[in-house]
C-alpha cells in the first residue's frame, strides 16, 4: 500500500436510495467499514442479477454484468456478520433449493427402484428366451424403451460456493447451474485454494467466454453462457502471502485487474453503542428486491446504453486510455485501467436492473457508476502502488520524527544526545549514514534542531528551545 496516496471514503451517497440507504443502515448496525459494506452489496447484487442481464457498451461489445469484488480487512472488522446480513435472501433461496432437491431425490430414488425391478423382469425373460432358444426381439425392444425412460438423477442447484476445486466448478457449470458465486468471508480459503491456480478459467468466466475441458482422466465439459461472481473478504497478511506466492503472475495474468478493491481504515476503537435500537427498514427493502429478482423466471436480456449514457461512457473510456502513455498517470496500472470502463458499464447495468428501470441505461445511472468506478481505481492504485524514492524518504522521515517527538514527550525533555537514538532507537534508524540523511531532511523542514556542543551531537524539538549553540539547518558530520 502507498500511504502517500490519500484515502477517500466510498461515494455511497452517489448511489440510488435503495443501495445507499441499505448500505448506510447496515454499516450503522454492524459498525463495519462503510467501504466494505458497499463492496459486499455490489457483489451480492451481482450474484442475484448476473443470469438476468448482459450489458452492451457499444455495438459488438457485449459482456456479463458479473463483477469480482475483494475487501481487505483484518480480524475483528465484522466481515462475516456484515456478509450474512446482506446475503440473507440468497441463503433463503439456497435452503429452498436444497429442500426441493431432497424431495426430487426421494422421487428419483423411488422411480429408480421401480425401474430396476422392471429391468430385472425383462432381463430374466430375455435370459429364459435365450436359454430356450426362443425369439426375444420384442423383449429387446421393450428393454430399449425402458432404458430410454431411465430416471435421470435430479440436478442440485447451488448459488454460491465457499471452497471448491477447479474441476468441481467446471463440472457444476457444465452439468448443473450456469450462474454461481464464489463467496468467502475468509479469503484464505479461496486465495490458498486450487481454484485461483487456474486463473485463465476464472478470467474467461469474467469475460463471459465459452470454456471447454478435454482431459483423459476426467469427463469433458463445454461451458457456455456461464456467469460467475466472486466476493472475497481477506486479511492483508493473506493477500500479501498470495501476492508473494503468485509473483508477477498475480497482476500479469489480469486476474486481480478484474476485481473491485477496497482496503478501508479499521473502525475498531470507534464502534461505540450510541443507540441500541437500530432501524432495519431499508435493508428489508433491499432484501425484498433481491427476492423478487431471485424468483424471476425469464430469459436474460441485454441492456443497451442510451445516447447520452453511451457518450458518457466513451468519454470515460477515452480519458482512461489517454493516461496509459508512458508519461501517463495510469501507465504503471495498465492492467487495471484496461478493465475500468468495462467494470463501470457492468456496475451501471446492475444499478439499472436492480432499481427496476425500464429501457436503456440512462446517463444518470452511468454517471453514478463511473463515479464509483473512479473510486475503485483510486483504491487499486492506493493498494498496489509502491512509494517512489522521494515518497519513501518522506515516509521514513515522518516515522523518525514521530519517534523523536514521542521520546521527548514521554521523557518530558526537549532534546537528547544523538547517540541515544543510534543505540536505542528503532533498528532501521541505527545505520549512521541513513540516519544522518533523514535527520537533515527533518532539520531542513524546521521540524527538529541539530547542534554540536563539546563534541557531542544533539537532537531537539520545539519552535524555540532554550538551548545554546542551536544552528537551524546544521549538518551533522560526526
Amino acid at each position: 500500500m502507498n500511504p502517500m496516496i490519500p484515502y477517500k471514503e466510498c461515494p455511497v451517497n452517489g448511489l440510488p436510495p435503495i443501495f445507499s440507504n441499505a448500505i448506510y443502515e447496515t454499516a450503522n448496525q454492524t459498525k463495519a467499514p462503510l467501504d466494505m459494506v458497499a463492496n459486499l452489496a455490489i457483489g451480492v447484487v451481482s450474484l442475484v442479477c448476473q443470469n438476468k442481464v448482459n450489458v452492451c457498451r457499444m455495438e459488438g461489445l457485449i459482456s456479463p454484468c458479473s463483477v469480482f469484488v475483494m475487501s481487505v480487512g483484518d480480524s475483528g472488522e465484522r466481515k462475516t456478520g456484515t456478509e450474512n446480513k446482506l446475503m440473507e435472501p440468497i441463503q433463503e433461496m439456497e435452503n429452498m433449493l436444497l429442500d426441493a432437491y431432497k424431495k426430487e431425490l426421494a422421487i428419483f430414488d423411488a422411480k429408480k427402484f421401480a425401474w430396476e425391478q422392471k429391468k430385472k423382469i425383462i432381463a430374466s425373460k430375455i435370459k429364459k428366451a435365450i436359454n430356450s432358444n426362443e425369439k426375444h426381439d420384442h423383449l429387446t425392444k421393450e428393454l430399449e424403451e425402458l432404458f430410454i425412460e431411465k430416471p435421470v438423477i435430479p440436478k442440485r442447484k447451488k448459488m454460491k460456493f465457499n471452497d471448491a476445486t477447479p474441476a468441481a466448478i467446471k463440472h457444476y457449470l457444465g452439468e448443473h447451474n450456469k450462474s454461481i458465486g464464489i463467496m468467502s468471508d475468509e479469503g484464505g480459503t479461496i486465495l490458498n485454494a486450487k481454484i485461483v491456480d487456474d486463473l485463465s478459467f476464472l478470467n474467461k468466466l469474467w469475460d463471459g467466454s465459452d470454456y471447454s475441458t478435454e482431459r483423459k482422466t476426467i469427463p469433458s465439459h463445454h461451458i457456455t453462457g456461464a456467469r460467475l461472481t466472486m466476493s472475497i473478504l481477506v486479511q492483508s497478511s493473506v493477500l500479501n502471502a498470495y501476492l508473494i506466492r503468485q509473483g508477477e503472475n498475480a497482476r500479469g495474468s489480469g486476474f486481480l485487474a478484474r476485481f473491485l478493491f477496497c482496503y478501508p481504515p479499521s473502525t475498531q476503537g470507534t464502534r461505540y453503542i450510541t443507540n441500541p435500537v437500530t432501524s432495519t427498514e431499508h435493508l428489508q427493502v433491499f432484501h425484498e428486491r433481491m427476492k423478487s429478482i431471485l424468483h424471476e423466471d425469464k430469459d436474460p436480456i441485454t441492456l443497451n446504453l442510451d445516447h447520452e449514457a453511451k457518450k458518457c461512457w466513451i468519454d470515460y473510456f477515452n480519458e482512461i486510455e489517454s493516461q496509459l502513455l508512458p508519461d501517463g498517470y495510469l501507465y504503471h496500472f495498465r492492467d487495471y485501467a484496461s478493465k475500468v470502463a468495462d467494470n463501470a458499464a457492468r456496475i451501471a447495468a446492475l444499478i439499472h436492473y436492480f432499481i427496476g428501470n425500464d429501457g436503456d441505461i440512462s446517463r444518470q445511472v452511468m454517471t453514478s457508476a463511473i463515479h464509483l468506478s473512479r473510486w475503485y481505481l483510486n483504491e487499486y492504485i492506493r493498494v498496489f502502488s509502491v512509494p517512489n524514492e522521494e515518497q519513501s524518504m518522506q515516509l521514513e522521515s515522518n516515522e523518525l520524527f514521530l519517534w523523536i517527538n514521542n521520546f521527548c514527550m514521554t521523557n518530558r525533555i526537549t532534546y537528547f544526545k544523538k547517540n541515544h537514538l543510534l543505540q536505542y532507537g528503532p533498528n532501521r534508524f541505527r545505520e549512521k549514514r541513513r540516519l544522518d540523511f533523514l535527520l537533515n531532511i527533518l532539520c531542513q523542514q524546521n521540524r527538529i534542531w541539530l547542534w554540536n556542543a563539546h563534541k557531542t551531537n544533539y537532537i531537539g524539538i520545539g519552535q524555540n528551545p532554550n538551548i545554546p549553540y542551536i544552528q537551524s539547518g546544521f549538518t551533522i558530520t560526526n
